[in-house]
């Protein structure tokens, strides 16, 4: 027995995998079972989130979750005030680190390599 729901009219395995492409098509609407070239993948590996927040790709990234997975950095000491204005604004106005060949954010969404490796990361980590 699975407790796998699907997520907008589409079941995934209940696999790792599965997961993430639940949580990618929840995030973006996304189908991470078709290819990235897919028609229904094309606008959500690079969406941006409604309105002014900023968020990236499949997953829906932030500045601050990329600062913590070490792709991205913004142009302010950590610990300061402008630090944490700057990570939070999700304005994309800093430096890509280079982690995994990621140098900017055309490179990031470039499909879903980094975009994966990213969330992964996290999951590793928590």
């Amino acid at each position: 027995m699975s407790f796998v729901k699907p997520v907008d009219g589409i079941q995934f395995e209940p696999t790792r995998q599965g997961f993430l492409y639940a949580l990618s098509r929840r995030e973006s609407s996304s189908n991470l079972s078709l290819s990235d070239f897919d028609p229904k993948n094309i606008h959500p590996q690079k969406v941006h989130s409604q309105g002014t927040r900023g968020y990236i790709g499949y997953f829906q990234f932030g500045e601050a979750a990329l600062y913590d997975a070490g792709y991205f950095t913004v142009p302010f000491k950590k610990g300061t005030t402008a630090f944490e204005k700057a990570i939070y604004n999700n304005d994309w106005v800093g430096t890509w680190t280079g982690k995994n060949g990621v140098n900017s954010k055309a490179d990031f969404l470039n499909g879903r390599k980094h975009q994966l490796d990213a969330i992964n990361f996290f999951i590793q980590r928590h």
